[in-house]
């Protein structure tokens, strides 16, 4: 018998896994479709009554024609007849293709493994796989054959095919600790690679980086880097490594055309020393005194010294002036070793005496009347009487005869404070015995039991203060008996505003407050606490090198300084620094440059231009073959400039005036001074504008204000400025 199932869904190849699975439980069947009912044919609907035509009033028109109404539909068509009742699965065993409605009288074979020995062996099944038609779906087919092996990914050894795990399985070695970051659970035999779990620090570039660490637990602190210098311009109070970057205020010439350009200056100090090209050798006939750089162009030149007189040694033919260097001829001996030896001869006249050495002490015994000098190898002997005894004790080496004037030793103690002190005796013989001094008055505070003799030392009980800082010190005192009165310290001026009273002694602690700028106007020269009394002034230039120095400015600004100086770059003083011109510029000599020229000068320090005349040569000697020996007419040329002493740009080295001279009018040369004067043409005595509380009666009055500042002036506001005092009030000045 075939119970009606629902067709079965295909079902693929099972996995394989460590063990086989069981088989699939067979198909639910599930209960038959109830019939469809029959259907039934559509109701007959009966025509429609004919409307009733309404009531038609008398029209006061013309009659219109009769309403035609239409005609009823016609009735409907029979049904169709019912589709056929049938299995409509084409899977099923009885499937009815005519069927139209499915009554769920469907049956299905069931095909299955049915090798017991396969993986997926069922039991189940009606039909085996070989017999499953094309058509029909099937549970467990095909089978699927038994693989048995290694069915873990994790083992060396593992079995991609084998569907059936037969506990084969080879693990790796690796780290067994479960508490290591590297832990293995597959591991089977340790290896001891474990890496053990340690938090910490893990960033080698953190100031606490710990290398041992395996984990970071977020500890990290990363130095901050910067300046760590408190006097660099750029210190960084948040850095706590150094990295090289501290930058300084560093003083000095900061313009590289100088010649003591510092090129680490970051400030200019007005240090600036320029060029100024010339000779700088004070004997050369073109020496230049302000010159500080030697001109390679116009070097110095200078007239050949010498001895110009013929009867010297060291007559020189060249030499164009007397140098006082003649050698005029010394006659006398030249031989070193002769007696009469003349260091200071440069001529020798045959006066050399040879040397004979001697005693030349008439009074020696071996006196050489013919010696002419000492001969250290037998010296000048002598007849010295003395004592000859070497046991006396006024025993003489010199002596070479006796005189019977030798004294015995007499050995003793020859101290005359020693207890056996011998009068008598001429060698001490270290047998002195001295007393021990000391206070014998056993009575005394140093009292020694062992003194022999007394010295005066002694010292008694004298109550009283042996303190030396004390107010009531005993010098004579001996003992401290506690009576000592102490001074007590602190300030004792009555103006300080740390005055104390009870202070016996000055400390130098007081704190005298007042205005300690000696600038301002309220400058208190006693004060050594400031208290905020300095009225405040505008800034000004403090530098006192520049032209509007202000000696009253507690601010510095070096933007308003003005500096004079040459401002033509064709100058030979030119001064980069300089901010206007003070007509102190030194115009270079014009003249001819060109040393191949007749007129060349070395002392010209420009060329003009058009005055460097050709060097015209001239031949001397008879016939046009032998023209003889040439010689050149060469002068040197004039030098340009202002031969005006009493002119501002005057040149004492200028030979031809070249009508340059400018008359000399004092006067202020800046032009943003207040009194500039544009006829000026050497500056002097610029007065500049000062901004400032011009207000007598106000606290930052200045007097040297050339303009008042609206709103600038402070009111003075009387109250107590000692701070720390009760009625001290900030607004008081």
């Amino acid at each position: 018998g075939k119970a009606p199932t629902p067709p079965p869904s295909p079902s693929p190849s099972p996995p394989p896994s460590a063990s086989p699975s069981p088989p699939p439980p067979p198909p639910s069947v599930p209960p038959p479709s109830p019939p469809l009912p029959p259907l039934s044919p559509p109701p007959v609907l009966p025509p429609p009554s004919p409307p009733t035509p309404p009531a038609i009033p008398p029209p006061p028109f013309p009659p219109l024609p009769p309403l035609v109404l239409p005609s009823p539909p016609p009735p409907p068509a029979s049904p169709p007849p019912p589709p056929k009742v049938g299995c409509t699965n084409p899977a099923a065993d009885n499937y009815d293709s005519l069927a139209g409605v499915d009554d769920g009288s469907c049956t299905f074979t069931v095909y299955g493994c049915l090798d017991s020995t396969a993986l997926n062996f069922f039991p189940e099944a009606e039909a085996g796989c070989e017999a499953v038609p094309i058509s029909s779906a099937e549970i467990s087919c095909p089978c699927v054959a038994n693989v048995s092996g290694c069915t873990s990914p994790l083992a060396v050894n593992y079995n991609s095919n084998a569907t059936v795990d037969d506990g084969t399985c080879i693990f790796p070695d690796g780290c067994t600790n479960s508490t290591a970051l590297n832990y293995s659970p597959n591991a089977t035999n340790d290896d001891g690679s474990c890496i053990p779990n340690i938090r910490g620090c893990t960033a080698s570039s953190a100031a606490n980086y710990n290398s041992q660490a395996t984990v970071n637990d977020g500890s990290c602190e990363f130095p901050v880097f910067g300046c760590t210098n408190t006097s660099a311009d750029n210190y960084n109070s948040f850095a706590d490594v150094d990295d090289g970057s501290c930058a300084f205020e560093v003083y000095g010439c900061v313009f590289s055309q100088a010649l003591n350009y510092n090129s680490e200056a970051t400030v200019y100090d007005g240090s600036c020393v320029f060029a100024v090209l010339g000779c700088q050798n004070s004997s050369a006939s073109n020496y230049r005194p302000d010159a500080n750089t030697d001109d390679p162009q116009n070097p110095c030149v200078f007239l050949v010294e010498g001895c110009v007189d013929t009867a010297a040694l060291n007559f020189d033919s060249e030499a164009q002036i007397l140098d006082d260097s003649c050698v005029y001829p010394v006659p006398g001996c030249l031989n070193a070793t002769a007696v009469n030896f003349n260091s200071a001869a440069n001529e020798d006249d045959g006066s050399c005496v040879e040397a004979r050495p001697g005693c030349e002490d008439p009074a020696a015994d071996n006196y050489d009347p013919l010696a002419n000098e000492p001969n250290p190898d037998a010296p000048c002997e002598y007849t010295v009487e003395g004592c000859t005894n070497s046991s006396a004790v006024n025993y003489n080496s010199l002596a070479t005869v006796p005189d019977d004037s030798c004294v015995p030793e007499i050995p003793g103690c020859m101290a005359s404070l020693a207890l056996n002190y011998r009068s008598s005796a001429n060698r001490d013989d270290g047998s002195c015995d001295f007393p021990t001094f000391g206070c014998t008055n056993s009575s005394a505070l140093n009292y020694l039991a062992d003194a022999t003799a007394d010295d005066g030392s002694c010292i008694f009980r004298v109550p009283g203060c042996t303190r030396p800082g004390a107010l009531n010190f005993d010098s004579e005192a001996t003992v401290d008996d506690g009576s000592c009165d102490f001074p007590l310290a602190g300030c004792t001026d009555a103006r300080a505003a740390n005055y104390l009273p009870i202070a016996t002694s000055d400390d130098g602690s007081c704190a005298t407050l007042g205005c300690t700028r000696p600038g301002a106007r309220d400058f208190d020269p006693e004060a050594n606490v400031y208290d905020g009394s300095c009225p405040p002034t505008p800034a000004g230039c403090t530098d006192p090198a520049a032209a509007n120095y202000a000696a009253w400015a507690d601010v510095s600004d070096a933007g308003l300084c003005r500096y004079g100086g040459c401002t033509d770059p064709l100058a030979v003083n030119f001064a980069p620094p300089a901010t206007f011109g003070d007509g102190s510029c030194v115009a270079p000599l014009l003249g001819c440059t060109n040393s191949s020229a007749a007129n060349y000068n070395p002392l010209a320090q420009r060329n003009d231009g058009g005055r460097c005349e050709p060097l015209r040569t001239f031949f001397l000697g008879e016939g046009e073959e032998s023209p003889g020996r040439a010689l050149s007419e060469r002068a040197p040329g004039l030098l340009y400039g202002c031969t005006d002493p009493s002119a501002v740009n005057f040149q004492p080295l200028a030979t031809a005036d070249d009508d340059s001279c400018v008359a000399l009018v004092l006067g202020c040369m800046d032009t943003e001074a207040l009194n500039h004067d544009p006829a000026a043409t050497r500056s002097e005595g610029c007065e500049y504008e000062v901004v400032g509380c011009d207000d007598a009666a106000a606290l930052n009055f200045l007097r040297q204000a050339t303009r008042g500042c609206a709103d600038c002036c402070l009111p003075r506001v009387p109250g107590c400025m000692a701070r720390g005092a009760p009625p001290y009030e900030a607004s008081n000045f």
